[in-house]
């Protein structure tokens, strides 16, 4: 016999397998077991069970698949939910706080300058209910800014 790869890569194995011991089978053992093959009787002692075919992998995996998905669809869905209308197709509707003030009319109830800005004239929004940032600088710093504003416009007047 010549000998090939597998002999020297399982050399190991093939040697504890020669120095195991010898197990005897009971006499007739062959031909009992072909008996019992052919006969036969080994269906009742594995019986499947109701659960058993209930609970095969390819049962219970489209079921479970089927069920995530209705339940992810009603997480989803809420029949209750009232429609938005898109802010973008919807034609503004005029605020409470903005008035139509005619460039005649007298604004002397102004409690300071910066309560109301006018859009050309003919819009007026009061701001005493809004929440913004108003900054009040001294006449030194107001002095400075236009100072600087001045050397931006020299600036920009040389350049063109």
């Amino acid at each position: 016999m010549i000998p090939d790869d597998d002999d020297f890569h399982y050399k190991s194995i093939i040697n504890l397998l020669k120095y195991m011991s010898k197990v005897s089978a009971p006499p007739n053992f062959e031909s009992d077991l072909m008996r019992r093959i052919n006969s036969g009787n080994f269906k009742e002692k594995y019986k499947v069970q109701w659960w058993d075919k209930i609970l095969l992998p390819s049962r219970v995996i489209p079921s479970a698949a089927v069920a995530a998905s209705v339940v992810a669809i009603l997480y989803f869905y809420n029949p209750n939910s009232t429609e938005y209308e898109n802010p973008f197709l919807v034609k503004p509707v005029m605020r409470e706080d903005i008035s139509r003030v005619s460039t005649n009319r007298n604004l002397s109830t102004v409690p300071h300058e910066f309560a109301e800005a006018s859009v050309n004239n003919s819009l007026k929004i009061n701001k005493e209910g809004l929440n913004f940032l108003q900054i009040r600088i001294n006449d030194a710093e107001r002095a400075k800014i236009n100072k600087l504003k001045e050397q931006i416009k020299a600036y920009f007047n040389k350049t063109q």
